[in-house]
Parts: structure tokens; sequence; C-alpha cells
């Protein structure tokens, strides 16, 4: 029989869902001798997760947590792979899961496959300095990303966008539809 600190004798020598802490194990054995000891159970370090981005494919590592780790595009489906190949275009953010079913969620990256190109719609000026003006589209909501699909200013404000506080470099602009589709795409340079 054996028990934990606070506990009762039981038979069974699994005990689950203990907290970190240091717990007195007493032994009894059919005699009714008993034995103690001390036993230490750890807090494993915070659960991080690291995403790196290529095109349509995506490597994630992991750190901290309990070993074995899963990983997923979609936070429901798991894999123990950590590379994620050929994404369709969308938006996505990744989860770590770890063998406590601990997550934690990744920022979101854009895959975008070759361009949504509409002679009508008119993105200027480009380069930009400060505001963007869009004409020629009916839009819902414009959102600017970064190249590494990090997105910097979502905005609702029909025909312009203001960059003003964004960095100089290449972006990438998405126009998305009330149903949330991407409409238009195209890549802006920030002066």
């Amino acid at each position: 029989m054996i028990k934990l600190t606070s506990t009762t004798f039981q038979s069974n020598t699994d005990f689950a869902e203990l907290e970190a802490n240091t717990y007195t194990v007493t032994v009894k054995d059919a005699n009714g001798c008993l034995d103690a000891g001390s036993a230490t159970v750890d807090e494993p370090d915070a659960l991080g997760l690291t995403v790196n981005q290529n095109d349509d494919s995506f490597t994630l590592s992991a750190t901290g947590g309990i070993m074995p780790y899963e990983y997923s595009s979609d936070g429901t489906t798991f894999q123990s792979g950590t590379t994620f190949s050929n994404i369709e275009a969308g938006n996505y953010s990744f989860t770590l899961r770890d063998a406590n079913y601990c997550t934690v969620q990744s920022e979101t990256f854009s895959v975008v496959l070759g361009s949504i190109v509409n002679p009508n719609v008119h993105i200027y000026p480009n380069p930009v300095a400060s505001v963007i003006s869009i004409k020629g589209i009916d839009y819902v909501k414009a959102v600017i990303f970064d190249l590494n699909g990090k997105e910097l200013v979502r905005s609702t404000n029909k025909n312009r966008i203001d960059l003003g506080e964004i960095r100089s470099g290449v972006l990438l602009l998405h126009l998305y539809d009330k149903a949330g589709n991407i409409i238009y795409e195209q890549r802006v340079i920030k002066k």
C-alpha cells in the first residue's frame, strides 16, 4: 500500500494530476511496517512555438512543456511531424500541444499563391509614404501583411488605408468580400 502527503493508503501506485510540489511518499507492507521518503514533481518550462515560413511551407519547433509534441494548422487535426507543406492560400495560426494537452498558438501567417488580378482596380500611390487609395472594387475589409504573413493593419475604411506607422518595405494587400474570401491581392511598397 502507498500514500502521498494528506491522502489515504491505496494499492494503486499511480497518482495523476499532481501539482508541482514536494510530496511525502509513505509505503506500508503486509505487516503494517511503514517507510517514508519524498518525491518532487517539477513544473515544466512554459510551452513555446516557433514558426518558420517559406512560401506555402511551414516548419515548426517547440520548447518547454512535456514531450512528445503534436502540431496543427487548424487547431483540430494534430500530427507529430513539424512540417506543413503545400498549404492552400489563406491565413493560418498553428497550434502546439504537449503530452499534458497544454497548448500554445502562433501568430497568424498568410499564404499567397499567385496573384488575384483585376485590371479595373487601382491602388495608388505605389510606392506609398502614408495613405494608400483603393478604387474600382467593392470590398468589406482590407488587410496589410508583411512578407512573413504577419498582419500589420486591418481596415474597414472604404477606399483608403493609413500606412503611416508601418516600416518601409514590401507588403501584401488583401481585399476581402462579405464571406471573408480574398477578392484581390497586390504587393505594395511602403517608402
